[in-house]
């Protein structure tokens, strides 16, 4: 199924400046505090033996509930206020917010393997404390809680049932030279996260091995896992991470998971739609939160939408379309 349209890359700013009130509303819905339900809970690493403080709210069903595991963004930590705690809170399901090593800023996070192994420590502990169905478990990102959540699909054998991720960065050798033409501070973050310089002759390499679109993926370690990957239109032009970042995770995946047909993927004449800016009105919009949706593919248990829109996460589609069954 497609759905697609184009913009006019001359009118950008004026497209998004009205909905710009409209987006800061979105993502900042609650950003004084936590709700009075979260608690912090330690785990210490199997792997190096070093604690991490993650947030966690109980479900107070009689039944065991789902687990919604929220990851934080690029340069947050578990103390980054997040209004899926609110969402969660306020439909009584069970609640987990990692650290995993806190902000992507140093060789110990940027998706290492005490990163997966944090989450997974995480997990086992909302299910051991909490009052979780185990066949309910979410997972949900952004910008790189996006990154790590896709980091995690691939690596985790936990029972996840889905996965949803925004705005993600999937190859951060790319988002490194993006990142040094916009002279943004995510420079530095990634050599930190590599221990390497500017000058290192194996900078490409390191990059890579930290990076979701260089991983092998065997899925036949995915199970049964839905992903759903969104990004917005205007990221990479007013937002940080390109919405190409997106676009070829999904193509790199569907192909591993068997898709030959063009129609599957995102083609290169539908990426000229969206990078050039053309309009088409051969199919009617979809939209998700009243957004447009330019571009919409899906294959097997993975699905790409590309909407109207920015560097962002929807919360309420995110949180509804999570812990709706399809």
């Amino acid at each position: 199924m497609v759905f697609l349209a184009g913009f006019s890359i001359r009118h950008i700013r004026s497209l998004w400046e009205p909905t710009r009130a409209l987006l800061l509303k979105s993502q900042e819905l609650y950003t004084n505090q936590w709700p009075t339900k979260a608690v912090v809970f330690t785990t210490v690493s199997k792997i190096d033996s070093k604690e991490q403080k993650n947030y966690f709210i109980k479900s107070t069903n009689i039944e065991p509930a789902p687990l919604l595991v929220s990851l934080h963004h690029w340069n947050g930590t578990y103390k980054t206020i997040d209004s899926m705690a609110y969402l969660a809170a306020e439909a009584n399901i069970n609640y987990l917010r990692p650290n995993a090593r806190g902000e992507n800023n140093h060789p110990d996070a940027c998706c290492s393997d005490l990163v997966m192994e944090d989450i997974t420590e995480a997990i086992e502990f909302a299910v051991n404390n909490g009052n979780v169905d185990q066949n309910e478990i979410y997972l949900v990102g952004v910008s790189g809680g996006g990154y790590t959540a896709l980091c995690y699909y691939l690596k985790t054998d936990y029972n996840i049932k889905k996965v949803s991720v925004w705005a993600s960065i999937t190859d951060l050798n790319a988002w490194y030279r993006e990142s040094k033409i916009r002279k943004a501070h995510f420079v530095e973050d990634l050599l930190n996260c590599v221990g390497a310089t500017q000058d290192s002759q194996n900078l490409t390499v390191l990059l890579e091995k930290r990076s979701p679109l260089y991983w092998g993926m065997d899925t036949s370690n995915l199970k049964d896992t839905e992903l759903s990957i969104y990004a917005g239109v205007y990221d990479g032009i007013t937002g940080s991470v390109p919405f190409s970042h997106s676009i070829n995770f999904y193509n790199k995946l569907s192909e591993h998971m068997g898709a030959v047909e063009d129609s599957i993927f995102v083609t290169n004449d539908e990426r000229l739609y969206l990078y050039e800016g053309q309009w088409t009105n051969k199919n009617p919009f979809k939209t998700i939160q009243d957004r447009k949706v330019f571009l919409h593919k899906e294959y097997r248990t993975v699905e790409l939408t590309l909407f109207e829109g920015g560097h962002e996460i929807l919360y309420d589609h995110a949180f509804n379309e999570l812990l709706t069954n399809k």
